[in-house]
Protein backbone atom coordinates (compact mmCIF):
# COMPACT_ATOMS: atom_id res chain seq x y z
CA UNK A 1 0.00 0.00 0.00
CA UNK A 2 2.81 2.28 0.74
CA UNK A 3 4.31 1.53 -2.77
CA UNK A 4 0.82 2.15 -4.65
CA UNK A 5 0.78 5.61 -2.98
CA UNK A 6 4.26 7.29 -3.14
CA UNK A 7 3.12 6.28 -6.51
CA UNK A 8 -0.08 7.73 -7.07
CA UNK A 9 1.31 11.30 -5.11
CA UNK A 10 4.44 11.20 -7.59
CA UNK A 11 2.14 10.73 -10.88
CA UNK A 12 -0.47 13.59 -9.84
CA UNK A 13 0.03 17.28 -10.96
CA UNK A 14 -2.09 18.19 -7.98
CA UNK A 15 -0.19 16.71 -5.12
CA UNK A 16 3.24 17.69 -4.18
CA UNK A 17 3.83 19.40 -7.50
CA UNK A 18 7.45 19.22 -8.35
CA UNK A 19 8.35 17.13 -5.89
CA UNK A 20 9.63 13.31 -5.99
CA UNK A 21 8.82 10.79 -3.43
CA UNK A 22 11.05 7.61 -2.71
CA UNK A 23 11.42 4.77 -0.69
CA UNK A 24 13.71 2.12 0.61
CA UNK A 25 11.78 -0.83 1.76
CA UNK A 26 13.53 -3.50 4.52
CA UNK A 27 12.04 -6.42 6.09
CA UNK A 28 12.95 -6.27 9.93
CA UNK A 29 11.71 -9.83 10.53
CA UNK A 30 10.20 -8.06 13.68
CA UNK A 31 13.23 -7.81 15.49
CA UNK A 32 15.50 -5.29 16.81
CA UNK A 33 19.33 -6.03 15.95
CA UNK A 34 17.99 -6.51 11.82
CA UNK A 35 15.75 -2.97 12.25
CA UNK A 36 18.98 -1.12 13.86
CA UNK A 37 21.59 -2.80 10.85
CA UNK A 38 18.98 -1.64 8.44
CA UNK A 39 18.53 1.99 9.89
CA UNK A 40 22.34 2.47 10.34
CA UNK A 41 22.73 1.17 6.38
CA UNK A 42 20.95 4.36 5.26
CA UNK A 43 21.75 6.63 7.58
CA UNK A 44 25.35 6.16 6.70
CA UNK A 45 24.96 6.28 3.02
CA UNK A 46 23.06 9.91 4.02
CA UNK A 47 25.98 11.28 5.75
CA UNK A 48 28.98 9.88 3.50
CA UNK A 49 26.60 11.46 0.25
CA UNK A 50 26.70 14.67 2.38
CA UNK A 51 30.22 15.43 2.89
CA UNK A 52 30.93 15.89 -0.76
CA UNK A 53 33.61 13.06 -0.82
CA UNK A 54 33.32 12.15 -4.67
CA UNK A 55 36.91 13.12 -5.29
CA UNK A 56 37.98 10.81 -2.81
CA UNK A 57 35.78 7.85 -3.28
CA UNK A 58 34.09 5.96 -5.94
CA UNK A 59 30.91 6.73 -5.21
CA UNK A 60 28.09 5.55 -7.60
CA UNK A 61 24.96 7.17 -7.62
CA UNK A 62 23.62 9.75 -5.65
CA UNK A 63 21.12 8.93 -3.10
CA UNK A 64 18.94 11.29 -1.99
CA UNK A 65 18.71 12.60 1.81
CA UNK A 66 16.28 10.18 4.04
CA UNK A 67 13.77 13.11 5.50
CA UNK A 68 11.69 10.29 7.44
CA UNK A 69 10.91 6.60 8.02
CA UNK A 70 7.66 4.66 8.69
CA UNK A 71 8.48 2.79 11.24
CA UNK A 72 7.71 -0.99 11.71
CA UNK A 73 4.62 -2.66 12.59
CA UNK A 74 5.46 -3.53 16.68
CA UNK A 75 6.47 -0.76 19.23
CA UNK A 76 9.31 -2.42 20.22
CA UNK A 77 10.92 -2.28 17.13
CA UNK A 78 10.08 1.30 15.94
CA UNK A 79 10.77 2.57 19.38
CA UNK A 80 14.71 1.56 19.04
CA UNK A 81 15.00 2.68 15.70
CA UNK A 82 13.05 6.00 16.94
CA UNK A 83 16.00 6.07 19.25
CA UNK A 84 18.68 5.47 16.44
CA UNK A 85 17.16 7.87 13.92
CA UNK A 86 16.69 10.77 16.65
CA UNK A 87 20.17 10.96 16.66
CA UNK A 88 20.31 11.93 13.46
CA UNK A 89 17.54 14.01 13.70
CA UNK A 90 15.27 11.84 11.17
CA UNK A 91 11.69 11.83 12.06
CA UNK A 92 9.56 8.33 12.52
Amino acid sequence: SMIFAIEEINNSSTLLPNITLGYRIFDTCNTVSKALEASLSFVAQNKIDSLNLDEFCNCTGNIPSTIAVVGASGSAVSTAVADLLGLFYIPQ
